[in-house]
């Protein structure tokens, strides 16, 4: 069914929102100008983990679950810098927390100093901040997850393994494994709680209205902006920023979608091209500042570009959560067209979710034709197609923002940008009557003529969220009637700037090698710590080491178990007589649940080491004993 819309404004049509001010990090990216500049020349900005990030290899060689094809991505380590001091923020407390809240507060500032109101004077109560985020364990929650969990876990393993270490050797163990972790404070904390994150932001730049964060999984900066522009219409705000941030490429993140069969196998992101097998992951953090459009004309704001009109969805009762849906994706964008009052056919810009993935792109493009309208026989395709993931990956709750931003320069710039990695275009499209094409150069936007005039330029972004939501937003360049103020641009990189940690916590190795053990037993003793009292097992006639075969019927040949809720007694499990250490750990881990066994295979190579110090006898186990978790999984989004 086409689309019947035209250009005629509904009587009930919201007032277009101008976008006044904008700032990001992303990928080979520090700043608004570079992201530009890279978009403009076909920079492509991913690349291998490397030793700022984690060490692809230790996860290639695991089986089952846990195990990441796929090491590359879209990382932003090297511009996760932070100025504690300018915003009364005591650096102590920096390191610990998760880093996107402070990366985050830094984008908005600087989104906020772009639109000329750093520093200004206006109505903080009616002043909002809506940020996409997804709700997944950042660095300073994992953080305190290894503090609060994995280290009493390791504590309590090496105690049922090794009953002869003696107090002190035991708090000395416990320490360093503390000591090698970031701190885990009353200080810190905050930094842990998402919700903090836009609560953070509202404090330090004086906003007083609705100040929260949303997970709408990849559409959350794009319902964020919906949000904002709802509260700009009901003019129960006059001004407000929305935001996307993912700094969260951990390798826990890897194995989900790994385990998923979603990321590339070739280790490329190729959207809309035949190659095309699955998605890379990727970092980011993106802000823009958002008025009434009649508000900033009588302030005489720099616009970069206004949005006429945004629609969100959901899928309703479809094939699968995380399956896109051509009728979701239709609903949205015609309920951002109804919204904007303009027809799609004079959309020449398309940046689409376009993730990389084969089934997914050609989806996408079936719900474009369906609203855009296919080409007629023989006619130019007038829509130019692309994605910013094929530069910087899929950055998650900040993949919508990147293409708004990306979308808003084109227009400011009056260029369309090239998309990347597109030889020969993904055959379960029909390109003949699509009416998008690729652009694999940056080129002039030409003004195109219609027969009332010329039409303004126009582009379109599309954000789609596994679980079902989506989001499309409609674009238009503005023209300005005189010059633009000059703008004050941030300041460099001040005195007090640290780096933040954006990776995940690991217990080292290194360090409890340094513990001096001695051979003795010590029965029965308890083991004061900070928050606690470890007990180990008590001595009894079955030996120091508490080994004992398992009874008839048992369903694994190999298991321990951790009476965890008082620490009193642990019970482990053999074969007939005694385990190889890394086989008990083996055991041990395979009993936890799935998210801890996943961060506690991370410390496997950390207990193994720390083991190969201790005077403890053991027997071999042969490999093919070792449990296994191997699955035969090949899910795709």
């Amino acid at each position: 069914m086409q689309s019947n819309l035209n250009d005629k404004a509904n009587s009930g049509r919201n007032e277009p929102i101008a976008v006044v001010g904008m700032s990001c990090i992303f990928p080979g990216a520090p700043s608004l100008e570079s992201f530009w500049q890279n978009v403009v020349r076909g920079q492509d900005a991913i690349r291998e983990a490397g030793e700022g990030e984690w060490h692809g290899e230790k996860y290639r060689s695991k089986d089952g679950f846990g195990r990441i094809y796929c090491t590359k991505g879209g990382f932003i380590t090297e511009y996760a810098q932070f100025n504690p001091i300018e915003f009364g923020i005591m650096p102590s407390s920096i390191q610990g927390g998760d880093p996107d809240q402070y990366l985050a507060l830094r984008a908005a500032a600087e989104a906020l100093r772009d639109a000329g109101y750093y520093h200004k004077n206006f109505d903080a109560e009616r002043a909002d901040i809506i940020i996409g985020r997804t709700m997944a364990p950042g660095a300073g929650s994992l953080n305190l997850i290894q503090h609060g969990q994995t280290v009493e876990q390791f504590m309590d393993v090496l105690i049922a393994l090794c009953p002869q270490l003696t107090v002190a050797e035991l708090n000395s163990v416990k320490q360093k494994l503390e000591d090698g972790l970031p701190p885990c404070t009353a200080a810190t904390i905050p930094a842990v709680m998402p919700n903090v994150l836009s609560g953070r932001i509202a404090a330090k730049l004086g906003f007083r209205g609705r100040n929260l964060v949303l997970d709408a999984a990849c559409a959350s900066s794009l319902i964020a902006v919906e949000l904002c522009m709802q509260g700009l219409h009901a003019n129960t705000a006059d001004i407000a920023i929305a935001g996307g941030v993912h700094v969260n490429s951990h390798p826990y993140f890897y194995q989900m979608f790994c385990e998923l069969g979603a990321l590339s196998t070739s280790g490329a992101i190729r959207p809309f091209d035949e190659r095309a097998d699955g998605t890379i992951l990727g970092e980011g953090v993106g802000m823009i500042v958002l008025k009434r459009l009649s508000d900033a004309e009588r302030d005489g704001n720099r616009i970069y570009a206004v949005i006429r009109g945004i629609g969100s969805s959901g899928d309703g009762r479809a094939g699968g959560s995380l399956a896109p849906n051509v009728a979701g994706e239709v609903l949205a964008m015609r309920r951002a067209f109804e919204n904007a009052g303009v027809s799609p056919r004079t959309v020449e810009l398309l940046e689409a979710h376009g993730t990389g993935t084969k089934v997914g792109d050609s989806v996408e493009m079936k719900a474009v034709q369906e609203v855009f309208g296919a080409a007629a026989n023989g006619a130019t395709r007038w829509c130019a197609v692309g994605s910013v993931k094929a530069m910087i990956g899929h950055t998650q709750a900040a993949s919508g923002m990147a293409g708004l931003i990306k979308s808003a320069l084109a227009l400011h710039h009056r260029l369309l940008p090239p998309t990347l990695n597109v030889e020969h275009p993904n055959s379960q499209v029909d390109w003949e009557q699509s009416p998008c094409y690729i652009n694999h150069s940056a080129v002039e936007w030409a003004a195109t003529s219609r027969g009332d005039g010329l039409t303004p330029r126009r582009a379109g972004v599309s954000a789609f969220g596994f679980g079902g939501v989506n989001a499309h937003a409609v674009l238009e360049e503005f023209h300005h009637a005189g010059n633009y103020p000059p703008q004050p641009r941030l300041a460099p990189i001040a005195v007090g700037t640290v780096s933040l940690c954006l990776r995940y916590p690991e217990l080292k190795a290194g360090p409890l090698k340094e513990t001096t053990l001695s051979p003795g037993a010590v029965p029965n003793r308890s083991v004061a710590t900070s928050n606690s009292v470890i007990s180990p097992p008590p001595a009894t006639n079955r030996g120091p080491t508490a080994l004992r075969a398992p009874a008839p019927g048992a369903c694994s040949p190999s298991r321990i178990a951790c009476e965890a809720s008082d620490r009193t007694s642990v019970a482990v499990g053999g074969n007939g007589g005694g385990e190889s250490k890394e086989a008990v750990l083996h055991s041990f881990i395979e009993t936890v649940s799935t998210f801890q066994r996943n961060l506690l295979q991370t410390q496997e190579n950390v207990m193994i080491g720390y083991l190969e110090e201790l005077p403890v006898s053991s027997k071999s186990v042969p490999s093919a004993e070792l449990p296994s978790n191997q699955t035969d999984k090949n899910q795709n989004l």
